[in-house]
Formats: structure tokens, sequence, C-alpha cells
């Protein structure tokens, strides 16, 4: 698996590298064009995954897939969360933070995608503006995702919820689904090292409007949680058992 690794590793190198530069030729195209070429970057290192490690996906919770623009709050463990969503409807974006779309090329792209960049330090003001950002994404029809931990977590780890993703729930229109998933069984955060199998991606049922703060970020937070645990512990048992 490590030669499979490494030939990975620079082939999602290499092809990252291309369609970044590709895209900054397209800058001056409407922000749906740059979402396109986001969403060809995502097809592409899908493919190189499963033709040279092995691995694969499937998608559960089809029923709970809403029918208009939604928030998607996602647990986060690889670089894969920041594609899936790119390939089940192109009119998405990410909420990134800041330091990523001053990046050349690539995050010249991101940015001209629609993505949502927020500056970490700017306190309540990165709030509204996170807000005032994510509801004209929602207007224009797009989807938007946000990590409500800020960064990738270990398997089995669960990280601090952030208040973005509350400020959100009370302040923007839109459906608010979480998300979990087992990235990080196949593709870990920091690692070098990928493994053959299927990415279980769960889409589960819309929060309900109404609930007071504490409860809706104990509800998200426990449905998120709950849910990724299990899907590690399915893989896992797969694994083991090969």
């Amino acid at each position: 698996m490590f030669v499979r690794s490494f030939i990975f590793n620079v082939a999602f190198i290499a092809s990252t590298a291309l369609i970044s530069l590709t895209g900054s030729l397209l800058l001056p195209a409407p922000p749906r064009i740059m979402r396109q070429v986001q969403t060809t970057w995502g097809r592409v290192v899908f493919w190189l995954l499963k033709a040279i490690i092995g691995t694969d996906y499937e998608i559960r919770g089809r029923e709970n897939f809403p029918t208009k623009p939604a928030v998607y709050v996602c647990k986060h463990q690889s670089a894969w969360d920041t594609l899936i969503f790119f390939l089940l409807n192109t009119d998405t974006v990410y909420v990134v933070k800041e330091e990523l779309v001053k990046i050349p090329f690539f995050g010249w792209l991101v940015s001209r995608a629609g993505s949502i960049s927020v500056d970490r330090t700017a306190g309540m003001s990165a709030l509204k503006a996170l807000v005032a950002d994510t509801q004209a994404r929602i207007d224009e029809g797009v989807n938007v995702v946000i990590f409500p931990e800020g960064t990738r977590s270990r398997v089995g780890e669960e990280g601090t919820y952030h208040p973005g993703v509350a400020a959100l729930y009370k302040n923007v229109d839109a459906p608010i689904h979480p998300v979990a998933l087992n990235s990080g069984v196949f593709w870990s955060r920091r690692s070098f090292l990928k493994r053959r199998g299927t990415v279980l991606f769960e889409m589960l049922p819309e929060v309900p409007k109404g609930l007071d703060r504490r409860v809706f970020m104990q509800e998200l937070k426990t449905s998120i949680e709950g849910h990724s645990r299990a899907l590690e512990a399915e893989s896992q048992r797969l694994l083991a058992d090969e």
C-alpha cells in the first residue's frame, strides 16, 4: 500500500496544481464556471483514489437530501470531505479559513467560485459576515458546507463545535442538515498512507427550527458524532475481517 499511496499522493498534488493553473485562466468567468472546475477536480481525485488505492464511497440517507439550497454541517476528517459535495451538486461552496483563499492560483479559484472565507481572528464581525455571505449564497441557489470543528479531526475524535454554525441556524433562511462520515478511516489527517475500502457518507435529517441555541448545538453534535462513530466502527470491522 506504500507504493500505491505514493503514486496517488503524487497524482493528487499534480492534478490539483494543473487544475488550479488551468482554472486561473478562467477567473474572469462567472462563479458557476469556477464551481464546475472544482467539480472536475473532485471527479479526477475520486477517480485516482479508486483506480490507484481501491477506495470508493457510498451515499446514505438520500431521503434526507433537501429539495432547496441548504446549509450542510459536516464532520471533517479528511481532504476527501472537501470534494464530495461538489460531486453531489456543482452549485455548492464551502466555508473556508481566510488563509486558504490567499494561496496563489488555488486560492484564487476557490474565492472566485464563491467560497465563504472567514477571518478567525475577527470575532463578532466575522460571524456577521459569515451569516450575510451564507444567506447571499442561499439566495443565489447555492448550497453551503461548513465544518463546525473548524479543522480536521482524527477518527474517534470529537472536536469543539464553534459558534458560527449556531449563528447560521438562527439567522439564515435555509434548512440545516448534519452530515456524518468516516473518511478518516481511509484517508486520515496528515497521513501519507491511504487505505482501500468504501468511505461511508450519511445525510442526516434536517434539524428542526426554533430550538434554543444550547439545545441545537447539543442535538447537532450528538447526531453528527454518534452517526460518525457508528460509520467508523462499521468500516473498521470490515477492514479487520479482510
